[in-house]
């Protein structure tokens, strides 16, 4: 049976809020530990030898990080990434 268009336009907003869920906490993982270790963004960009703005923009949500990105932050904070899929 398909899906009624109320269906889908309802599938479609839970994807995009499982999405933005997901960019709030890895977001909110790293501002906290650069709170922890004391590092702003002017020094995590000297770190990672990147732009300031970029990465600035990046961590406020304002640009698509990506799974490369996501390594690479956690990697000059000391940290590795583990990923992990939960059934809904």
């Amino acid at each position: 049976m398909e899906k009624s268009a109320y269906q889908k336009q309802n599938d479609y907003f839970e994807r995009r809020l499982n999405m933005e869920d997901l960019v709030i906490e890895i977001t909110e993982a790293f501002h906290e530990i650069l709170n922890m270790q004391q590092i702003d963004i002017d020094r995590l960009a000297e770190m990672m030898g990147g732009d300031k703005d970029f990465i600035e923009n990046m961590l406020n949500g304002g640009r698509n990080l990506t799974v490369r990105m996501v390594a690479d932050i956690a990697w000059h904070l000391g940290y590795e990434v583990k990923f992990d899929l939960k059934k809904k």
